[in-house]
């Protein structure tokens, strides 16, 4: 529903392909569970996070900060600063998870999040969730997952996007072990 809100002209892709295959099924049911062991990973994995957490981050030069998306279910809107800078994330439970059930329409629903700059046109925002949006408090603006002002002040504005995507802790710690975790 955001998306074709936000972009009314966007495209989604067909599953008619001209090859033989169920795209809503999911060939690994129960992969995602935070409680089980990446299948086939048979590196260290570090105790700070279970390993199948899904993880947002958030990297500039050589410091990187990571998101729990369990933990953003409790605190959908973080307001925080990262290498100097204001930074807002935005989590909406509202996306089926492609690695839960065996037919991905049954799955359950996770978090999808982004990490934007909290300051546009030199203004700084502070965010928290009312009705299903991110309000800023300066201006009563509302905005959506996708960094955009829907209503108020600064409607059809657009703030910028940080992250650097949503992935498994475990995946994530091999390649950044240094990773910080966000802690409110």
């Amino acid at each position: 529903d955001n998306f074709k809100r936000s972009y009314p002209q966007g495209q989604v892709l067909s599953r008619d392909t001209g090859v033989r295959r169920d795209y809503g099924r999911n060939p690994y049911p129960g992969y995602d569970d935070i409680d089980s062991s990446p299948f086939l990973f048979r590196g260290k994995t570090d105790d700070r996070l279970p390993p199948m957490e899904r993880v947002l981050a958030l990297q500039q030069n050589d410091e990187t900060l990571l998101f729990g998306l369990s933990a953003l279910k409790e605190q959908p809107v973080i307001n925080t600063d990262f290498a100097g800078q204001p930074v807002a994330v935005f989590s909406f439970e509202q996306m089926n998870s492609a690695l839960d059930g065996a037919r991905i329409s049954e799955s359950r629903l996770i978090p999808s999040a982004a990490v934007y700059s909290a300051s546009i046109d030199g203004q700084s925002l502070e965010f928290n969730m009312q009705d299903g949006f991110a309000v800023d408090t300066q201006t009563g603006s509302t905005w959506n997952i996708f960094g955009v002002a829907e209503a108020g002040p600064l409607q059809g504005k657009q703030l910028d996007q940080l992250d650097n995507g949503v992935h498994f802790a475990f995946a994530w710690f091999a390649f950044d072990p240094e990773a910080k975790i966000y802690q409110p």
